[in-house]
């Protein structure tokens, strides 16, 4: 992210290793909780897995915020061998 001292939320994806790659204060809310998340300050990402996403936008949508799709990040978890999509959204 192109801000100073970033959070990031994690709804769906329930990965350990993930604070290696954003920070140990990671959150890891549902759905809903993400969209509140990124409601609640600046400099903000959310990780929303697809299972998550319609309580995220549904949420969003309550609260007046249209968060931006960043990115998509579709894959394979390792362990159990199920199909991973997320959705890397950001506050507009």
């Amino acid at each position: 992210m192109d801000c100073p001292g970033p959070a990031f939320a994690s709804a769906g994806f329930r990965e350990p290793s993930l604070v290696f790659l954003v920070s140990t204060g990671l959150a890891m809310p549902g759905g809903k909780g993400a969209a509140d998340f990124l409601a609640a300050g600046e400099c903000r990402m959310a990780f929303v897995d697809q299972r998550q996403e319609k309580p995220f936008l549904a949420r969003s949508a309550a609260i007046g915020m249209r968060p931006a799709l960043q990115t998509r990040v579709e894959g394979i978890n390792l362990n159990g061998g199920r199909k991973l999509d997320i959705g890397v959204y950001r506050r507009p």
